[in-house]
């Protein structure tokens, strides 16, 4: 690990145990480092980094100090605050006017990070936020629940709603050992609840399509999340490789382990496809669903493309041309009969589609 000395950085405690957790995170949820996963991602870093900078004697532990992340960068100063994210324009809860929606900061990875810093705050300091009293459970409670999330519970595409759950299944997981109770679970909820970590940061923002109609429930035919490989895929590369199990990078996706992977470099024109084997599917009104992840480079082009019989249907979903982007789509088609070729890439573009 290299730094820079503009700052010198690594005289700050908390900031060389928070690079050394993001050295974790890769090997263990693998955080996939854009928007939300990347938000998490980030806040695991400063949680961890702000434990150690806590527990260590080193460094500046004056009360006033506490809860800052980076105090000790000659030079520079904090860069934010877990006990109150606003101060550094990060939010503090997923409504908070602070939220960033935009494509810079990979996503937002630093400011986001600031929903999940306040739940640990509250966790740690305990007292009231947005309508919800929590009490404090400590660091010994609060480092081996997030640890647990880190390390056995979230997958690579994960967003808060996927922590919000993860948080209170690792501490059902724990529960009794080192001192954690049903209670101190019950607190863990509460810290969640109080940042609104199950919620949006906007009506409507990264909604999936509805998979039925109100009243009814989804039956699947079929089911594809590549954990067992591509034995259900062709691949028709040309040149170069371009589609592939997961990326040369390390695994990415939404759900599971493993993704379908497609490539735009080199550029140009490409005209490969990633074929689905044709499905029978019954004759009723069925839905075709992909959970797809884009990161999109301007003057490129890419489309979803799928064959039912003899009828082909190009979907392009709101949002499709901004560029460059990081798009996540959820997409439902009706089809009447059979799938052939759900992703077709029509020129070159980076594109990670994220458990399909």
């Amino acid at each position: 690990m290299v730094y820079g000395d503009a700052f010198r950085f690594a005289l700050a405690d908390d900031v060389v145990a928070h690079e050394l957790t993001h050295g974790v995170t890769q090997y263990e949820s693998n955080l996939f480092y854009y928007y939300q996963s990347g938000a998490i991602n980030e806040s695991f870093s400063d949680l961890f980094g702000e434990y150690y900078d806590q527990i260590n004697g080193q460094g500046s532990d004056d009360p006033s100090d506490q809860w800052l992340i980076g105090e000790d960068i000659s030079g520079l100063g904090a860069i934010r605050s877990m006990s109150d994210p606003p101060a550094f324009d990060n939010p503090d809860k997923m409504s908070s006017p602070h939220y960033y929606k935009d494509e810079g900061d990979n996503g937002g990875v630093h400011y986001n990070s600031g929903v999940n810093n306040k739940a640990v705050f509250l966790m740690m300091n305990g007292g009231t936020f947005n309508g919800k009293t929590v009490t404090a459970i400590g660091w010994d409670k609060v480092s081996v629940i997030y640890y647990e999330v880190n390390t056995n519970l979230l997958t690579s595409g994960a967003d808060y709603s996927d922590l919000y759950y993860a948080l209170q299944q690792a501490c059902t997981n724990l529960l009794g050992q080192d001192g954690i109770t049903s209670g101190d679970c019950g607190q863990v909820k509460n810290a969640a609840d109080a940042v609104e970590m199950n919620g949006q940061p906007a009506p409507g923002f990264n909604t999936d399509a509805p998979l039925c109609d109100a009243g009814n429930s989804p039956n699947t035919v079929f089911y594809d999340g590549l954990e067992n490989g591509t034995s259900n895929w062709t691949f028709n590369n040309r040149a170069y490789t371009r589609w592939q199990l997961d990326s040369p990078d390390g695994a990415y996706a939404r759900s599971g382990l493993h993704s379908l992977f497609a490539s735009g470099q080199p550029g140009g024109v490409t005209d490969a496809t990633a074929s689905l084997t044709p499905i029978m599917i019954p004759p009723m009104v069925t839905y075709i669903l992909n959970r797809h992840t884009v990161l999109a480079a301007l003057g490129r082009d890419i489309i979803l493309m799928v064959v039912c019989s003899s009828t082909a249907q190009m979907v392009v979903p709101p949002g499709w041309m901004q560029a460059p982007s990081l798009i996540t789509m959820v997409t439902a088609v009706q089809s009447p009969a059979i799938l052939v070729i759900p992703l077709w890439v029509a020129q070159g573009l980076w594109a990670r589609a994220m458990g399909i």
